[in-house]
């Protein structure tokens, strides 16, 4: 099996991009005809949750795009699990 040799420099990154943000949208209305209050921010409109990722509507819950903001892809996945147990405890509980 190949050695691999420790990296013992550190290299720097540069670019001359510049990234930007557009705006987004909920293609779905089913948010709205639940009654799920919506936040508005720069980047669009996004589903208005608790910790527990509970909308403002008991037993409704929310994660992903409808609910974080564009760019915290590695966020989305815990909260998405978060969302999933407050939904099973919600039915097991109340």
């Amino acid at each position: 099996m190949p050695q691999v040799a420790p990296r013992t420099e550190s290299r720097g990154c540069r670019s001359s991009r510049r990234s930007t943000a557009s705006q987004t949208r909920i293609a779905s209305p089913l948010a709205v005809q639940l009654g799920c209050e919506l936040e508005d921010d720069l980047l669009g409109a996004f589903v208005k949750t608790d910790a527990m990722r509970e909308t403002t509507v008991r037993g409704v819950f929310s994660c992903g795009d409808m609910a974080v903001m564009a760019g915290q892809h590695r966020v989305r996945g815990r909260r998405c699990v978060r969302a999933a147990v407050a939904a099973h405890q919600s039915i097991m509980f109340r």
